[in-house]
């Protein structure tokens, strides 16, 4: 019960921050609270936390400027453009994936791709769902032809340990960003329909990597009588 009540509070204090009410104060309550959240499942040695690039984003929202937030009813256009939370957010989230490939290579070594055998797993999920009728298995996606072929086994776990080895370029080659970007989303999906482990929040916050700026940003155009 009380770890439903502090996932429930940190969706309203999220709700509060989209809108623009009391961003600031809401950042800050939902970065806490879900320490506290990390702090129990580390308690009772939970599994998986897919959570990490989520208390990230909390985290630079609750020591970013209270002006740099948006108002309820109101957006406040800055004067001086402030540039160090998009990069810390960059820093970080490129950080965290590529150390993720760096991981795979010190716990299994350059053959990490060819170790993955994501044919057998998969066999596996679609024989358990004859038996077990759950949200953990999904044999309209795992019974594919593709999904049980070993060379799509291999090429994702190429394609995974490069993108995650160099996912930090995001930060200073940002042409190769929506690449990037991309594949790590493709592979969170991947992972939730092979393996039932929801990692598709982490998207929601990957695409926060773009420049989604440039829809609204105006552009003075400088030029004189003997431009072409």
């Amino acid at each position: 019960l009380a770890i439903d009540i502090l996932q429930y509070l940190i969706v309203f204090s999220s709700v509060m921050i989209i809108i623009g009410l009391v961003p600031k104060l809401f950042s800050i309550i939902s970065f806490l609270i879900y320490i506290h959240i990390i702090g129990l499942m580390q308690s009772i040695e939970g599994e998986i936390d897919g959570g990490t690039v989520l208390i990230i984003l909390f985290f630079i929202l609750s020591i970013s400027p209270k002006n740099y937030f948006y108002s309820f009813g109101k957006f406040n256009i800055q004067k001086t453009q402030l540039n160090w939370p998009p990069f810390l957010l960059l820093l970080f989230v490129g950080s965290f994936y590529s150390m993720a490939g760096l991981n795979k290579i010190i716990d299994v070594g350059f053959y990490f791709p060819f170790s993955l055998d994501l044919e057998k797993w998969n066999l596996y999920a679609t024989q358990k769902s004859i038996f077990l009728s759950t949200r953990n298995f999904f044999p309209d996606f795992t019974s594919y032809p593709i999904m049980l072929n070993s060379f799509f086994s291999d090429i994702s776990g190429i394609i995974t340990l490069i993108v995650e080895l160099f996912f930090l370029t995001i930060l200073f080659i940002p042409r190769f960003r929506f690449f990037f970007v991309v594949s790590m989303i493709i592979m969170h999906i991947l992972v939730y329909y092979t393996h039932a482990i929801n990692f598709l929040g982490s998207s929601i916050i990957l695409l926060l990597c773009f420049d989604w700026n440039i829809f609204i940003r105006k552009i003075n155009l400088v030029y004189d009588d003997d431009c072409g």
